[in-house]
C-alpha cells in the first residue's frame, strides 16, 4: 500500500512539473513572424539590388544581373545597401562609417550566404572610390548615396519548395509612378556551420535575443520580371513597402507650468550678407560655413566670390533659389543645430538645377563635350554630353551624374572628347574655335576665329550648307555638318587674298606677293629695283624713269602725264583724271567719283559712295560694321558684373561677355554693345520697373541668367 501511494504521489510531482514547463515555454513563445513581416526587413537588399541594375532608366536597360562572383557587381551592391541603409549616426564628414561586421551581414543576404568578402577590384570604380576599408578600426567608410529618389513595394510573392519568389517594384519618387520591375529568389537564411559546441549554443539562442535587424533570407538570384516568372506557383498578392519606424508614446509627466519670459536671453539680429559685405559678421558666416564643410577658404571677413560660392551649396542643400545671398532666415539655418553638411556628390539628371550642374557643365566644357554656355540647368544638350563622356569613360551611358560618373569627371586624366558634337549659335569655347579655324581654311569665314558662335560664323556654317547640299539654316552646326567641314579640302582662288595663307596655295598666284620672295619672280617687280638692272626690262616700271625714253612705251604709263596726250588712251587712267571725261569709262573707277556717275557701275563699289547713286546697285554693299553704344568704363563694368554672377571658368572677354548678354535678350547677336543692345537693355529694365539706362547692371544680369 505505502509503495502504491509513493507511485502516485510521485506521478503527481511529475504531471504537475511537465505542466509548468509546458506553461513556461508557452508563455516564452512569441508569435512567428509573417511572410510578409520577413520581407519587409528585406527590403534594403533589394532596393540595392534594383538600383544598381538601373531598373530606373527604362525597361531595356533593366536587365538581368546577379553575379556572385564579380567583384565589381558585389562591392556596389554592398556599397548602395551600406551608404543608403545605415543608421543615422553613422553619417559622418567624411562618409558612412559600416562596421565590418555589418558589411558581412549585407554581404551574407545578398549573395546565398557569402562568408568571405572578395578583395577589392584594383581598377574598379567601386572598390577604389566609394568604399575603403580602416583596418585599425575595423570599418568601412562608404561614400554617400541617395536614395530619396526612387523606392521600391513588395508587390507579391510565391512559395516554391525551399525558395521564396519575391516581385519588386521600381517607382520614381518625384511621379511615384513604376519604372520596372525585379523577381528574386530567396530562401531562408541557414546559420554559419558550427565548429565547436559553443558555436552551436550561440546559433542556437532564442530569435529575440539575436540582432533586431538580421535578414531573414539569402538572395540566390535576381533577375529582370517576367510573364512566366509564377507560372504553376500560388502569387500572393501583398504590398509591402519600408516605412520609417516611430518611437513608442510616452506619457507625458504632469509638471507645473513655468511662468513665461517676456524677454529672451539673447535672439541674435542677423542682418543680409552678400558680395562685398565685410565685417565680424561675414566671419563668423564663414567660419560656420567652413564647419559644415561648405568650404569659402580663409575666414578674412570679406564676401567675396568664394564665400558666395559657398552659400549657393549651401542654399543647394536646403532646396532654396541659389542667389549666394545669406539673409536672416538663411542664417538661422546655417547656425542651427540640424544644419545640413555638406555632401560631396549628389546625383544629378535631366531636370537639375543650380551650382552643381554649373560644375559639371564646365568640366563637359574643358573635355569637349559641351559648347552650350554654363547656365545651371541639366537640359538636352548637358545629358547628351554627359552620355557622350560616360561612353569615353566606360560607364553606364545612362545620362545621370551620379557618383561613378562625378568621380570619373574630376580625375587629371579624363578621356577628351574624341567626336564632333552638335554646335548652335550663342555657344562659345574651343569646339566652336576649331570649327571657325577650319571655316577660314575652307574660304567661308575671314579674320581670325573668336570661339563664340555669332552671326558671321552663323552665315558661314549656311553658306557651306548651301555649298554641300545640307537642309537648315546656318543657326546649327550638329556632329555631322560639322564632320563634313574637316573632309573638306579647300579650293584655290582665282585672285590672292589680301592676307598670306596660314598654308601655301597648291598652284602660284596670278599677282606678284606684296612681300619679295627669296626666288627671282618670272614677272617684273611692282616697285622699281634700287640699282638698275642690266638689261632693259619688257614691260614698262610702275614709275615714270628719271629720264625720257627715247622711244614711246608701248602702254600707257600709270601716272597721266603732264600735258594730255592728242588721243585718249586705249585703256583708261588708274587715277581719276582732272576733269571729268564726257564719256563714261568702259571700267568702274578703282575709287569712287567725286560725284555720281550718270549711269550706276557695272559692280558696285567697294565703299559706299558719298553720295547715294541714282539707281540702286545690282548687289548689295556689304554690312555696316555695329558701333559700340557706350564709353569703354561702362562696358568694362558690365563684363565685369556678367563675370562675377556667372563665375565661368574662364573670365569671359568683353565680346564674350556682350554675346553671351545678346543671347539671353534675344536679340542678334555680334559681340558689341551697340544701340539695339542698349535699346534691348532699356526695354528690359522698362518691363520689370527698373531704372531705365540701357546698362546691364548685376540685377539685369542675375535675372537673365535664372
Amino acid at each position: 500500500m505505502m509503495k502504491r501511494t509513493i507511485c502516485v504521489f510521485l506521478s503527481l510531482i511529475l504531471a504537475v512539473s511537465a505542466l509548468a514547463l509546458a506553461e513556461g515555454f508557452w508563455q516564452n513563445e512569441q508569435p512567428e513572424e509573417t511572410t510578409e513581416q520577413k520581407l519587409e526587413k528585406m527590403i534594403p537588399i533589394l532596393d540595392s539590388f534594383a538600383r544598381s541594375m538601373n531598373a530606373a532608366i527604362d525597361d531595356a536597360a533593366f536587365r538581368p544581373l546577379y553575379n556572385a562572383e564579380d567583384a565589381y557587381f558585389v562591392w556596389n551592391q554592398l556599397w548602395l545597401a551600406g551608404a543608403n541603409w545605415s543608421e543615422a549616426d553613422a553619417m559622418t564628414a567624411w562618409g558612412v562609417l559600416v562596421p565590418a561586421q555589418r558589411m558581412q551581414e549585407l554581404a551574407a543576404a545578398s549573395f546565398d550566404g557569402m562568408q568571405e568578402l572578395p578583395a577589392f577590384p584594383e581598377t574598379a570604380t567601386a572598390g577604389s572610390s566609394v568604399v575603403s576599408y580602416d583596418a585599425q578600426r575595423d570599418t568601412y567608410i562608404l561614400w554617400p548615396s541617395d536614395r530619396s529618389n526612387s523606392y521600391i513595394i513588395i508587390e507579391g510573392y510565391a512559395e516554391a519548395e525551399d525558395e521564396l519568389i519575391a516581385s519588386v517594384g521600381l517607382y520614381d519618387a518625384q511621379t511615384n509612378r513604376r519604372a520596372g520591375g525585379l523577381t528574386a529568389v530567396m530562401r531562408e537564411r541557414v546559420a554559419p556551420e558550427a565548429e565547436d559546441d559553443a558555436q552551436v549554443m550561440i546559433a542556437l539562442q532564442p530569435e529575440e535575443e539575436q540582432a533586431e535587424d538580421a535578414f531573414p533570407y539569402q538572395v540566390v538570384d535576381v533577375r529582370a520580371e517576367a510573364a512566366t516568372d509564377f507560372d504553376g506557383l500560388t502569387l500572393v498578392r501583398c504590398f509591402v513597402r519600408y516605412t520609417e519606424p516611430v518611437e513608442a508614446a510616452v506619457e507625458p509627466t504632469v509638471a507645473p507650468t513655468p511662468e513665461p519670459t517676456r524677454t529672451p536671453a539673447y535672439v541674435r539680429d542677423y542682418v543680409t550678407l552678400s558680395t562685398g559685405s565685410r565685417g565680424d559678421d561675414v566671419r563668423d558666416l564663414q567660419r560656420r560655413l567652413n564647419e559644415l564643410g561648405y568650404s569659402c577658404g580663409s575666414v578674412d571677413g570679406i564676401f567675396g566670390s568664394a564665400t558666395r560660392r559657398a552659400v549657393r551649396y549651401f542654399q543647394d542643400a536646403l532646396g532654396e533659389t541659389q542667389d549666394g545671398v545669406a539673409t536672416p532666415s538663411l542664417q538661422r539655418r546655417l547656425f542651427a543645430d540640424d544644419a545640413p553638411e555638406y555632401v560631396r556628390y549628389v546625383n544629378l539628371r535631366r531636370g537639375s538645377v543650380g551650382i552643381r550642374v554649373e560644375k559639371l557643365q564646365d568640366r563637359l566644357r574643358e573635355l569637349g563635350y559641351l559648347a552650350q554656355p554654363t547656365d545651371g540647368e541639366f537640359g538636352k544638350r548637358t545629358l547628351d554630353a554627359v552620355m557622350m563622356f560616360q561612353g569615353e569613360a566606360g560607364l553606364k551611358r545612362d545620362g545621370i551624374a551620379g557618383v561613378r560618373t562625378l568621380t570619373a569627371l574630376e580625375r587629371s586624366n579624363a578621356p577628351l572628347c574624341q567626336d564632333y558634337i552638335n554646335l548652335e549659335r550663342g555657344d562659345t569655347g574651343a569646339r566652336v574655335t576649331e570649327m571657325q579655324k577650319q571655316l577660314i581654311k575652307l574660304g567661308y569665314l575671314s579674320g581670325k576665329a573668336s570661339g563664340t558662335y555669332d552671326s558671321k560664323t552663323a552665315k558661314a556654317v549656311q553658306s557651306f550648307k548651301q555649298d554641300k547640299g545640307i537642309g537648315g539654316n546656318g543657326n546649327t552646326a550638329d556632329a555631322t555638318t560639322v564632320a563634313a567641314m574637316f573632309r573638306s579640302t579647300p579650293e584655290p582662288t582665282s585672285e590672292p587674298t589680301s592676307e598670306p595663307t596660314s598654308e601655301p596655295t597648291s598652284e602660284p598666284t596670278s599677282e606678284p606677293t606684296s612681300e619679295p620672295t627669296s626666288e627671282p619672280t618670272s614677272e617684273p617687280t611692282s616697285e622699281p629695283t634700287s640699282e638698275p638692272t642690266s638689261e632693259p626690262t619688257s614691260e614698262p616700271t610702275s614709275e615714270p624713269t628719271s629720264e625720257p625714253t627715247s622711244e614711246p612705251t608701248s602702254e600707257p604709263t600709270s601716272e597721266p602725264t603732264s600735258e594730255p596726250t592728242s588721243e585718249p588712251t586705249s585703256e583708261p587712267t588708274s587715277e581719276p583724271t582732272s576733269e571729268p571725261t564726257s564719256e563714261p569709262t568702259s571700267e568702274p573707277t578703282s575709287e569712287p567719283t567725286s560725284e555720281p556717275t550718270s549711269e550706276p557701275t557695272s559692280e558696285p563699289t567697294s565703299e559706299p559712295t558719298s553720295e547715294p547713286t541714282s539707281e540702286p546697285t545690282s548687289e548689295p554693299t556689304s554690312e555696316p560694321t555695329p558701333v559700340q553704344a557706350i564709353t569703354d568704363k561702362e562696358l568694362t563694368a558690365i563684363v565685369e558684373a556678367i563675370n562675377a554672377v556667372l563665375e565661368p571658368h574662364q573670365a569671359m572677354s568683353a565680346e564674350e561677355a556682350v554675346e553671351w548678354l545678346q543671347t539671353q535678350l534675344k536679340i542678334e547677336v555680334n559681340g558689341v554693345y551697340d544701340a539695339a543692345t542698349k535699346q534691348a537693355v532699356t526695354e528690359w529694365q522698362t518691363a520689370h520697373d527698373q531704372e531705365a539706362t540701357g546698362l546691364a547692371d548685376e540685377t539685369v544680369i542675375r535675372a537673365l541668367n535664372v
